[in-house]
């Protein structure tokens, strides 16, 4: 939550009844300002509207990568049917002579 600067799964409310909240009657400090002495309360934490970190890794940090990986993806399967086209048509060619045969 630190370095992604967000606070929860979907925001500050993921920790309302938290086994932290209760414990401690604060918020983690990530839901809050930046100033270390201050105390995260609830109102505090809805006043800074800290984005969820899944909307932060889905909108700002995944996008670029996940492209290119689709893509890859993509282009190792089309890959794939080129090679299995290729094999299919050097199964349909007459038997070849070996021209290592003679090397060994």
């Amino acid at each position: 939550m630190t370095k992604l600067n967000c606070c929860g799964y979907k925001g500050y409310d993921d920790f309302t009844n938290s086994t932290f909240v209760k414990r401690n009657l604060k918020y983690p400090k990530q839901c809050c300002s930046k100033d270390s002495n201050s105390i995260c309360g609830k109102q505090e934490a809805v006043n800074q509207k800290m984005k969820g970190c899944f909307h932060v890794l889905l909108n700002e940090n995944i996008p670029i990568p996940g492209a290119l990986s689709f893509l890859i993806g993509i282009l190792q399967i089309v890959a794939l049917f080129g090679s299995l086209k290729v094999y299919r048509c050097l199964r349909r060619l007459p038997h070849l002579p070996d021209l290592f045969e003679n090397n060994l």
